[in-house]
């Protein structure tokens, strides 16, 4: 999958470019989110997330649903491996948040369908 991702980065600034928009924004709601202290944080984030990567294509509406479907299936993987494995720091979280953005907003916004 690394490989995948690497093999497809040149030649595609805008989704880089869109991309790193994503996974700012998660950061940044992230970082609201905390200091002001809701308990339901991870709504946020995944509102951030459908809202920004369906800007970039406009598809059909069932495979959005699908790609949502299998984002809030990785995202709930993803956060139960890292509470299991790395515990709920606040800023392990927020890398692992930065970091799933940024992967799964550029594969996202891919012409090809994954």
């Amino acid at each position: 999958m690394i490989s995948l991702l690497f093999k497809n980065l040149s030649g595609s600034s805008e989704r880089i470019i869109h991309s790193l928009k994503t996974a700012f924004a998660c950061l940044l709601g992230f970082v609201c989110i905390k200091s002001i202290g809701f308990h339901t944080d991870q709504w946020l984030i995944i509102t951030i997330l459908v809202v920004m990567c369906a800007q970039i294509n406009v598809g059909s509406v069932v495979q959005k649903s699908y790609m949502r479907f299998l984002g809030t299936l990785a995202g709930s993987v993803i956060a139960a491996i890292t509470i299991v494995v790395l515990g709920t720091d606040p800023v392990v979280i927020a890398i692992v948040v930065t970091t799933s953005a940024l992967l799964f907003s550029y594969l996202a916004t891919a012409q090809k369908k994954i």
